[in-house]
């Protein structure tokens, strides 16, 4: 994009350009785009009641103080979008994975 380029000429550090395209969108600089439609048989997958599918996901690692990675866990209760329970691990392996949802459950009373 035209703005960035310019700016890096300059020796300023341009922003995303996802964030130039929205700061031009918001003042009305350029048509904002048109999202995409959801198809008419679209359905979002939901279940009936809390807690009846939680989905767990490793969404990243971080070091810690020694130099060692560890693993983020996060479980969304898939009826509610309530995040059921998050954690850090040293490693991705399902006995820590379950160690957490069960010590989430255990919280909650379910």
């Amino acid at each position: 994009m035209r703005l960035a380029h310019q700016w890096a000429r300059e020796g300023l550090e341009p922003p995303s350009l996802m964030t130039i395209h929205r700061m031009l969108a918001r003042k009305g600089l350029i048509a904002a785009t048109h999202q995409r439609k959801k198809p008419p048989t679209y359905k979002r997958w939901v279940r009936g009641r809390p807690i009846e599918l939680c989905q767990m996901d490793v969404v990243g690692g971080v070091l810690t103080e020694a130099g060692v990675e560890a693993k983020i866990l996060t479980g969304i209760d898939d009826h509610s979008r309530f995040i059921a329970c998050a954690g850090v691990m040293a490693r991705a392996t399902l006995r820590p994975m379950c160690a957490h949802l069960v010590n989430a459950l255990e919280r909650r009373g379910e």
